[in-house]
C-alpha cells in the first residue's frame, strides 16, 4: 500500500487555564466536523485511513471529530509532540494507509510539511500558516500542497 494523500491538521480552537489543556470550546467541535465534511473527498470510504494525533487533549479531541466524520478510529502518538519525530512516524506509517491524517499542534503542521518536502527532494514551501481547525492536504505524489478550512469552496 502507499501513501497517496498527508493531510496535516491543526487542532480546533480550545479551553486553557494556567496552562492547562481543557479541551476544544463547544462551538469548535461543529467547525470540526464540518472540516471532516471537507476532507471526506481526499479520505474517501473504501481508502484505508489512519488518524494520528498528538497527545494533548485539544489535538485528540480533533482527531475523534474527524474520525467520527471519517469512519476510522484515531490513535494518539507521543511522537507526533515535535516535528522531526512526526515526520519520521507519519513515514512508518505511510505503507499501511492510502491517506495519513496528523492532527498536531501550533505551527507543527507547516514544520512537518517543511519535512515532508525536503526529505522528497523537493523545495521547502513559502510560509504557510493554518489557523484551527484548518488542514494542509499534501498530494503524496507530486507534493502539491491545498489549504482547506471549513468555510472553503472544495
Amino acid at each position: 500500500m502507499i501513501m497517496e494523500k498527508l493531510i496535516l491538521v491543526r487542532h480546533g480552537f480550545y479551553k486553557h487555564e494556567h496552562g492547562l489543556d481543557l479541551g476544544l470550546f463547544p462551538e469548535w467541535i461543529e467547525i470540526t466536523s464540518d472540516l471532516g465534511k471537507k476532507l471526506q473527498p481526499f479520505a474517501p470510504s473504501g481508502k484505508c485511513v489512519r488518524i494520528l494525533t498528538s497527545p494533548f487533549r485539544r489535538c485528540v479531541e480533533t482527531g475523534q471529530i474527524l474520525a467520527k466524520v471519517l469512519g476510522t478510529e484515531p490513535s494518539a502518538h507521543k511522537e507526533l509532540q515535535t516535528p522531526t519525530r512526526a515526520f519520521e512516524l507519519i513515514k512508518k506509517l505511510s505503507a499501511s494507509a492510502e491517506v495519513v491524517i496528523a492532527v498536531l499542534q501550533n505551527d507543527h503542521p507547516y514544520k512537518v510539511a517543511e519535512e515532508v518536502m525536503v526529505n522528497r527532494g523537493k523545495p521547502k514551501p513559502g510560509f504557510f500558516n493554518i489557523r484551527h481547525a484548518e488542514a494542509a492536504v499534501i498530494d503524496w505524489g507530486s507534493c502539491a500542497i491545498k489549504i482547506i478550512s471549513p468555510e472553503s469552496s472544495g
